[in-house]
This record gives structure tokens, C-alpha cells and sequence, in this order.
């Protein structure tokens, strides 16, 4: 990594291991860099990089100054659970220090599609109701020709026609709730720091 003036000349160069301790570094005297790891700001109180929430310690990536308590059974069990990307830097990236981005990514695909899908019911269910009532509607009055019997018929048939037409979205609807279902299990294993 590196950081240029204003001429675009390199200034500062660093090195840093898969856990940001600072591998090697080239730096002209005078050049006050604060920002370090993927982003992070260095504490040199603490004599540590800072990546969001928590301050890090290189050899071991977890933040030593924050209170143990996580968010599920697993976590409250660690020694800490403030990881940076859940202590596997090489593979995750974890731009603001509290979640991994993979996470992050898979989170926001979800609720994506999960809107979609919604959304699609709704028109789906909105469309057939306007289906159903012209349906119905025609039946009826075409029917009426033969009498009140005819239309009976009509209303008969238009009320047939409605419930396939609402049984296909109720169908529609519980296949949006298994698919919902399993892509949150999908989001826990993907977003858990035990899978």
C-alpha cells in the first residue's frame, strides 16, 4: 500500500501480514499517515490499528478493549468476540470492523430478493382479483341470456374460476415462505462465526 502528495509523488509505502501488523515500510520523514490495514485509522495510544468498532491487535486480530458480549450462544462463549473478519482476513474483508463484508453481501442479496419475490405475490394477487371479477362479470352476463338459471351458472363458474386463480397464488405464497425460510438458515451458517 502506499500514499503519493499532492504531485502524485510516493511518499509512504507499507507492507502489512494477512492480520495488519506492518510487515515492512518505507516512509519520508516528516509523512504523518494515520490510516492503515484496509482502511483502518492507527491508535498510537494503544499502539494498534483501529478497523471500526474496535481497535485490533495484529498477532491475533481481536479487539482487546471491547466487552465480550456477542450476538448469539457461540459468541458469548469466545474468549472475544470482536474478530476482524471473523479472524480470517485472507479469505473475508471487514470494512467497518463488525461484520464481514461476504456477510454483508449476502444479507443485502436476500432482502433483494425477498422484495422481488413479495412483490410479485402482491401483483400477482391484484391481477387475479381483476381477472376473477371480469371473468365473472362475463359468465354472468352471457349466461343470462338463459334465465335466472343461467345466470346461477355464470356466477357458479365465475366463482370456480377465482379460487383455481387464488389457489395458484396461495400455492405461489407458500413456496416464497420455504424459500424464505431456508435462505435464513442459509444467512445464519453464511453470517455465523460457527457454522
Amino acid at each position: 500500500m502506499g500514499m503519493t502528495d499532492s504531485a502524485g509523488n510516493l511518499v509512504a509505502s507499507y507492507d502489512y501480514d494477512p492480520l495488519g501488523s506492518i510487515s515492512g515500510s518505507n516512509v519520508q520523514s516528516g509523512i504523518v499517515n494515520p490510516w492503515q490495514y484496509a482502511g483502518g485509522s492507527y491508535d498510537s495510544t494503544a499502539g494498534s490499528p483501529n478497523s471500526g468498532s474496535a481497535p485490533t491487535i495484529p498477532s491475533s486480530a481481536a479487539g482487546p478493549s471491547v466487552p465480550a458480549v456477542g450476538g448469539t450462544l457461540q459468541e458469548t462463549l469466545k474468549a472475544n468476540p470482536y474478530e476482524y473478519a471473523d479472524n480470517n482476513p485472507v479469505n473475508e474483508i471487514d470494512p467497518n470492523g463488525q461484520i464481514s463484508f461476504f456477510c454483508n453481501v449476502t444479507i443485502a442479496f436476500f432482502g433483494f430478493t425477498t422484495g422481488l419475490e413479495f412483490s410479485g405475490i402482491i401483483a400477482s394477487v391484484e391481477v387475479a382479483g381483476w381477472v376473477a371479477a371480469g371473468i365473472t362479470a362475463s359468465l354472468v352476463a352471457s349466461l343470462s341470456v338463459f334465465g335466472p338459471a343461467g345466470t346461477a351458472v355464470g356466477a357458479v363458474l365465475g366463482a370456480a374460476v377465482t379460487a383455481i386463480l387464488f389457489g395458484v397464488i396461495a400455492y405461489e405464497t407458500y413456496q416464497f415462505a420455504n424459500t424464505l425460510a431456508g435462505s435464513i438458515g442459509t444467512i445464519k451458517g453464511v453470517c455465523s462465526r460457527y457454522p
